[in-house]
């Protein structure tokens, strides 16, 4: 009865001839049988556990009396040493006739079992037969066997002694051991007899029904074939014997294998059913769900995998393994039987994927639960960089002075990966917190979440303009660098961009304080030829030397129009000041208390108490200053104005 290798590559051949099929199920679709999964607690006809011993070749269990042939023995679990377990090194058990003739197997019939294989020492190794049961001999084929290497066979006694056979032909597609569906020539048959992957515990369980053979490994389906049993070999298989580490036919192969908790069954098996017998909770479904829509090249971005069990209330047992194309893959979080957690980084633009496997066998292709996560990674570069001031323009000296650069990204739609950098230019203080514009929102899960992508821009802050040139560069990646130069220039009445002259906002041109006709325009005030030219006019005699005009000496001695120390201060005020809520700038004109104005006074201004700026103020008497940020309200804006020749004046506002 023993069958070579190619009687196996020629299965499908044979079995054109013969009374059975050999082709996979109709009904088998990416490995999950369309029998019904009615996962209803079954117990075995039969269980042996052996616990027991063996006594001159007897071994009695459940009152069912077994003969030992050569080297069969009871022994610790060679992993658990608590346990008993039946070792067969190329020996069997074999019960009497009739021994099961109390159990009806007219509905199908199931074995599970145990096993822990040692190095077969068989010439055909994948031919060794692990149990055989039913009737052999002259015109007395009524059996069903199987074997180590995934081979099932069924033979009835209208065969007249022909063994018909299934030689790894039914193997299901995303079986755990990557065999390939219908091919007989590409499919592990000595997987279970190699020695790497001896010494180790499976779970094994064969499935006989009307119209298919099946064979599982740790609860999961390996091979399926489409057949025909007949009614009357289900009826007739009582009437032999139980073999166990033996075919039907006890001259052919014997095993060499540690056995544990057979149990029989007189049905066919469901997947379900099959799957509660394995001890360990399996992994039967992989999803993956990432944290973004449009991965980018260089940027890592989260890679969630959930692992479902054969039990769902209860963490998978088996173990999660990785593999990346176009990415550096980190693990953020490693399994804990629900959560396997990746960090992704696409290593350049273009396709890549990231496949999860959970349950995988090493040396395997292909085996295991997996799921493949495929992106396209896009790629942002910055175009040019923009100076929001433009590369030149005018600042007073000795103020602060602000502007922006713009990274202008070349996708609006992804996030400009990469920094700014200062290539040349002192005294700067830049703001950490870039901000980002170009931003939209998309929906996941339900929940809201705002992506920032396109241009980043950069806010610079001088401290203190110099007087000349002040020149500046910035560099973002392989873009072209910028360089941004502010003239100091004690010319404040504007700025210049580029060269050209512009007036400065709320300063010299606002309608509603400089053109008023009773303020700085009477003609018997700002304009009159004689009245602020005058020589004599801060230093006339009877009025700096009046006794009650000197009260306070907090003066700016080194101013240069000031003929000496002696001299009285004038009371001056602020009219017209002004800072509002949302704007960063803040003016006002210094006033005598006569009405004239105060020209070169020194005017500082202090946010929250912390100063901010230093200006003058100009010929009419005005000054205006351009903070680095807006303001808020519930600022409080002191300003504290200072002349030779005028009392130091503070005057605080709050934002509205």
């Amino acid at each position: 009865m023993r069958k070579s290798n190619v009687v196996k590559a020629m299965a499908c051949f044979m079995a054109a001839t013969m009374a059975i099929t050999c082709v996979p199920s109709a009904n088998v679709t990416n490995g999950v049988s369309m029998i019904s999964e009615a996962a209803e607690a079954l117990k075995p006809v039969l269980e042996l556990t052996f616990d027991g011993t063996i006594t001159d070749t007897v071994y009695t269990e459940k009152e069912l009396k077994f003969t030992t042939a050569d080297k069969v023995s009871i022994v610790e679990n060679p992993d658990k040493a608590t346990e008993k377990v039946l070792f067969i090194d190329n020996g069997y058990l074999t019960t009497e006739p009739d021994a099961l003739s109390n159990i009806d197997f007219t509905k199908g019939f199931s074995i599970s079992m145990d096993i822990r294989p040692e190095v077969q020492t068989n010439t055909l190794k994948d031919w060794t037969y692990l149990f055989g049961i039913g009737t052999s001999g002259d015109n007395n084929w009524n059996f069903m066997d199987g074997t180590i290497g995934f081979i099932q066979r069924v033979q009835d006694l209208s065969d007249s002694g022909s063994t018909n056979g299934y030689p790894g032909d039914g193997w299901v597609e995303g079986n755990r051991f990557g065999g390939i569906k219908g091919d007989p020539n590409n499919n592990p048959f000595d997987y279970l007899t190699k020695e790497e992957n001896c010494k180790k515990w499976y779970n094994i369980t064969y499935v006989y029904a009307k119209d298919k053979a099946a064979m599982y490994v740790d609860g999961i389906l390996t091979v399926q074939y489409k057949i025909n049993i007949k009614d009357d070999t289900f009826k007739n298989l009582n009437k032999g014997r139980l073999n166990i580490g033996c075919g039907i036919d006890p001259n052919l192969e014997h095993a060499k294998a540690y056995f544990d908790n057979i149990k029989i069954f007189n049905t066919a098996l469901t997947d379900a059913q099959v799957t509660d017998l394995v001890p360990n909770n399996i992994c039967t479904a992989v999803l993956m769900e990432s944290d973004t829509k449009i991965p980018v090249a260089g940027v890592p971005f989260s890679l969630t995998t959930k692992l479902t069990g054969k039990d769902t209330t209860k963490p998978v047992t088996d173990s999660v393994t990785h593999s990346a194309i176009n990415a550096d893959i980190t693990i953020q979080k490693d399994s804990d039987g629900k959560e396997y957690i990746l960090s992704v980084t696409p290593i350049q633009a273009g396709e890549g994927s990231v496949t999860v496997t959970c349950g995988a066998i090493a040396g395997v292709p292909n085996s295991g639960k997996a799921s493949t996560y495929n992106f396209t990674a896009a790629t942002n570069k910055c175009t040019k960089l923009v100076s929001s001031k433009g590369t030149e323009f005018q600042a007073p000296v000795g103020q602060a002075c602000s502007f922006s650069v713009t990274a202008v990204a070349a996708n609006p739609n992804v996030e400009l990966n990469g920094k700014f950098k200062i290539i040349s230019g002192s005294s700067l203080l830049i703001n950490s917190d870039l901000k980002q514009d170009g931003e939209y929102e998309y929906e996941d899960k339900d929940k809201k979440i705002r992506k920032k992508v396109g241009n980043k821009v950069l806010d610079v802050i001088v401290k203190e303009v110099k007087t000349g040139r002040n020149e500046f560069q910035f560099a973002f990646d392989d873009a072209d660098p910028v360089k941004v130069i502010i003239n100091g220039t004690t010319n404040i009445n504007g700025t210049t961009n580029g060269g050209s002259t512009t007036p400065t906002p709320d300063n010299t041109n606002k309608p509603d304080d400089t053109n008023k006709p009773d303020d700085t325009n009477k003609p018997d005030d700002t304009n009159k030829p004689d009245d602020t030219n005058k020589p004599d006019d801060t230093n006339k005699p009877d009025d700096t030397n009046k006794p009650d005009d000197n009260n306070n000496n907090n003066s700016n001695n080194n101013d240069t129009n000031e003929p000496s120390t002696t001299t009285k201060k004038k009371k001056a005020t602020v009219k017209s000041a002004k800072a509002k809520k949302g704007k960063k700038i803040v003016s006002g004109t210094i006033k005598l208390s006569s009405g004239k104005v105060v020209k070169k006074a020194t005017v500082k201004v202090y946010v929250n108490n912390k100063k901010k700026a230093t200006t003058k103020t100009n010929n009419k008497g005005k000054f205006s200053v351009k903070l680095s940020k807006k303001l808020k309200k519930g600022d409080k804006v002191k300003l504290v104005i200072t002349k030779s020749t005028i009392k130091k004046i503070t005057k605080t506002m709050k934002v509205k």
